[in-house]
């Protein structure tokens, strides 16, 4: 399920201005409060709250929380050592931030109410402290508490994975000595047992993935992907509808005359095997139609068999958005139909038409790609430069208008994108071991020359075809590794890895196959039937390695920045309403936005249709669009409260540290940014309605 697009481009702006402007306003209100503060006696507030809260036995949470940490990684089943480590600490950071939420959303929506009905506050706001003073007196108090938690949390955390970790790491030293490792798990387990299983690094993705029949060179015009749909070459454009008037009618509409796709592609055939000549249809048309007209079938040779005739290299066209979603499918170019190649005259661009009605995608303009996939799984397809541009034709006979493909940054003509077919696991990559494809992901350039062995971590899934699958003896996936120097083409040594589907594989490359620029990592599959996927993060460069525990401190920090987001609108909401309700609006107004952002398409745009589809399928047509549109209305004043909400997922820190990612500076200023942007004006309000709230005779 998608995620709902939310206005989240106002929030930058106009959040910040409406924040601003409640402060503002709070300041001019309370100015005479704010000439009067004084950080003693919100210090004073703060230890009260905070000695308060010790009286209660806030603590006790702590070692119950422990136990249940304990308990569930006892429990667990993971893959390996890896694993459980990264499960264990997953659940360390869960239960810390569970038990921290909770105490301090009991702790601060009910205090002020508590203290409202026991007449306590009665003889505080009669002494020098003013109303303000107590807001924030209670702010920094329970800030204190969490901070406390936290910090025994955190210790318990650091304590029970340094343990865990040196007793499984212990283990695997002993196997490795007596040799009960089974072969696919050897470097792995060697990599845990010199390594360890604690660890934080900095990583660096590559920045691009492209999947070729074979490598390409540098100085290569052309580039090939095999057919049988196995890859297929994109070529970005940006449209605008303006673009799409008719050349020589400036009053048409944009796309009135349709829009025609030129491929200017070549081709390479092959014979089939006897194998696959036998899987051919006895007979083939004799002619095949195209946009060019009839388009006469390859001629029999001596590898055809009686009637059976080898098909015409053709390819299938459709058109996605930036996000590579399918805006015109197949079916809505030239009627359906596949676009032949042709042989004779290279040359020649073959012509794939769009008619009008098919166009109104495009008509918002922006960024779209051309997908082209090939469809003879006996051929080849090679595309240059100028492979494809798009053609506006005239409403009469005449020139028209001819769009190219984006530059490249130098201003020149790039070549296509290629990619791999999508498969569960991200682009797929064929095995074999002389017809195998080739995965290249470009890195840029490390940051400084490295004098050991450069680390890669790599996770892949892997699929297998039952049609050629490997034999017994050949269980194991077999990748070749090598480093490309991207500017000279210069290839390192082969490196054979046996990754596991889904399973971490980590790789060491001899530092001298690294030069100062950009470098390509070059991957081929040579075990046939086997298909790995590459997907974001697969393959990953470890430019950095931190502290474990520092990583660890990082990540209390952001929750401990959560929590007194959590404290404020605690507060905030317990100054005009029960505690009972406070607990629940402070749980809305937490959750609100991260809900609306899980509902994603559910309520996205046609709910409203549905809904009255569903519900009043009896009704009339004006009880429908009554229904219909008053749901349209109320999901997007959702989304827009939604919006101006606090986003929770910015304090998301388990999935970073249980991956061994460190944790970016960056983190934390987004952390701090949500807190500021929604913990002042809050506070601000609290204290507005605390002084206008009649708590004392």
């Amino acid at each position: 399920m998608s995620a709902i697009p939310l206005p989240n481009d106002v929030l930058p702006t106009s959040g910040w201005l409406i924040a601003g402007l409640i402060v503002l306003a709070m300041v001019i209100y309370g100015l005479r409060d704010l000439l009067r503060f004084s950080g003693r006696r919100t210090w004073a507030i703060s230890s009260v709250c905070f000695t308060e809260s010790m009286r209660r036995r806030v603590l006790w949470i702590t070692p119950l929380g422990m136990l249940g940490v304990v308990v569930v990684s006892q429990l667990q089943h993971p893959f390996d050592a890896q694993d459980a480590i990264r499960q264990t600490t997953k659940f360390c950071l869960f239960a810390t931030g569970l038990l921290v939420t909770m105490a301090i959303i009991i702790l601060a929506a009910t205090n002020l109410p508590r203290e409202i009905d026991n007449r306590v506050i009665y003889t505080v706001v009669t002494k020098p402290p003013t109303r303000l003073e107590i807001i924030l007196g209670k702010v920094i108090g329970f800030a204190r508490v969490s901070a406390l938690i936290l910090l025994i949390m955190g210790i318990f955390s650091l304590g029970y994975l340094n343990l865990r970790a040196w007793s499984m790491r212990g283990d695997i030293q002993k196997r490795l000595a007596a040799g009960e490792v089974d072969p696919a798990s050897l470097p792995t387990l060697r990599h845990y047992a010199e390594a360890g299983l604690l660890s934080a690094r900095k990583f660096q993705q590559p920045q691009s993935l492209q999947i070729f029949a074979h490598l390409p060179q540098p100085d290569d015009d052309v580039r090939w992907i095999n057919g049988a749909h196995e890859q297929a070459m994109q070529i970005p454009f940006m449209l605008s509808p303006e673009l799409l008037v008719p050349p020589d009618d400036p009053t048409a509409a944009p796309g009135s005359s349709g829009l025609v796709i030129l491929a200017r592609l070549k081709v390479k055939e092959r014979q089939p095997t006897q194998k696959e000549l036998e899987q051919l249809p006895e007979e083939a048309p004799a002619m095949e139609d195209s946009v060019m007209g009839p388009v006469p079938l390859k001629p029999a040779t001596a590898a055809t068999r009686g009637a059976k005739r080898i098909p015409p290299p053709t390819v299938s066209i459709q058109i996605t958005d930036a996000d590579h979603f399918t805006a015109i499918g197949p079916t809505a170019i030239s009627s359906g139909s596949s676009l032949v190649i042709p042989l004779a005259s290279a040359d020649r661009p073959a012509e794939a038409y769009i008619p009008p009605a098919a166009l109104v995608p495009l008509l918002r303009g922006g960024l779209f790609y051309v997908q082209i996939d090939g469809n003879s799984q006996f051929a080849e397809y090679g595309a240059g430069r100028d492979a494809v541009a798009l053609l506006v034709p005239p409403t009469k006979p005449g020139q028209g208008r001819v769009i190219t493909a984006l530059a490249n940054q130098s201003g020149k003509p790039g070549f296509p994108l290629f990619a791999g077919r999508s498969g569960t696991h991200g682009q797929q990559l064929r095995g074999g071991e002389n017809s195998a494809a080739v995965a290249v992901l470009h890195f840029a350039a490390l940051d400084e020359k490295p004098t050991g062995p450069v680390p890669f971590e790599m996770r892949l899934g892997i699929e297998r075809s039952g049609s050629d699958a490997a034999t017994d003896n050949e269980d194991f996936t077999r990748l070749v590794l090598r480093v490309r120097d991207s500017q000279t083409g210069k290839l390192s040594e082969p490196l054979q890895v046996q990754p596991e589907s889904n399973r971490l594989s980590y790789i060491s490359i001899p530092a001298n196959y690294f030069t100062d620029g950009a470098f390509d990592l070059v991957i081929q599959c040579l075990t046939p039937g086997h298909w790995p996927g590459f997907g974001p993060g697969s393959v990953l460069l470890v430019a950095a390695e931190q502290s474990f525990a520092w990583n660890l401190v990082k990540s209390l920090l952001i929750l401990w920045l959560f929590s007194v987001l959590v404290i404020v609108v605690a507060i905030f909401c317990s100054t005009f309403v029960s505690w009972p309700i406070a607990v629940v609006l402070t749980l809305v107004i937490l959750l609100a936005h991260w809900g609306v952002l899980q509902l994603g398409d559910t309520i996205g745009a046609g709910i409203g249709r549905q809904v009255a589809t569903d519900l009043f399928r009896g009704a009339g047509a004006a009880e429908m669009k009554v229904v219909s549109e008053g749901v349209e209305y109320l999901t997007k004043l959702l989304r827009m409260v939604a919006a101006f909400l606090p986003d929770v997922s910015r304090f998301a820190v388990s999935d970073d540290i249980e991956r061994g990612v460190a944790i970016e500076p960056a983190r934390l200023l987004e952390a701090l940014k949500v807190v500021g942007l929604f913990g002042v004006p809050l506070t601000g309000l609290a204290y507005v309605f605390l002084r206008r709230k009649e708590v004392a005779p």
